[in-house]
């Protein structure tokens, strides 16, 4: 009868030995490392669709008439043409001052722009002495241009450059006959900020 209890001891014990045992294992069961999972760091999250900010309006400022000018000037082909002096022939026949003064205010004209004819005469080159150049107005200002070479001028320079004391403005330059029998004649008409009608005085 000992005997039999002691083995009935036996077998309850490793009976509850084995259930204590498994509780324990399902108790502490760990998860394998892969799935192991740590606190967020919220603050080094980098969202994945990051927002374009919205495009700035860009102003395109209208060109100004001196802008277009300038542009037109670079294609205009009238300074191109070859400087003719000879005193030989009659005027027509050559290609000076007044020859480059009158294609240059065709070709501005027909373009669109308010162009002159510009006669530079007196001062320290004597009354007798003369010019031709033209004028425009751009923007409400009035410009020279040396048609031979392109040069745009302001009034202060003319004097200095050419030093003639005054510029006469026509919408046409004739002249005619050889450099012995000269006649010339211009259509005048006034101009933004000319002294008189037709003539702005250079000093």
């Amino acid at each position: 009868m000992k005997i039999l209890i002691v083995i009935f001891a036996l077998v309850a014990g490793i009976v509850i030995s084995g259930c204590t045992g498994q509780s324990l294992v399902q108790d502490t069961e760990f998860k394998p490392p892969d799935t192991i999972t740590a606190p967020v760091d919220t603050s080094k999250i980098v969202p994945t669709y990051i927002q374009e900010p919205e495009p700035s309006a860009t102003t395109v400022m209208p060109l100004t008439k001196y802008d277009k000018f300038v542009a037109w000037l670079k294609e205009d082909a009238t300074d191109k043409h070859p400087y003719i002096f000879d005193p030989s022939k009659v005027y027509e026949d050559q290609y000076v001052c007044a020859q480059f003064t009158r294609d240059f205010l065709k070709n501005a004209t027909d373009a669109g722009f308010e162009t002159y004819a510009v006669l530079l005469t007196g001062a320290l080159k004597g009354q007798n002495a003369w010019h031709t150049i033209n004028a425009l107005i751009l923007d409400g200002k009035l410009y020279f241009v040396e048609p031979q070479k392109d040069t745009i001028l302001k009034k202060e320079d003319l004097l200095k450059i050419y030093g003639f004391e005054y510029a006469y403005f026509g919408k046409e330059i004739y002249i005619s006959r050889n450099n012995a029998e000269l006649s010339q004649k211009i259509n005048y008409n006034s101009v933004i900020g000319l002294n008189g009608d037709n003539f702005l005085y250079l000093k």
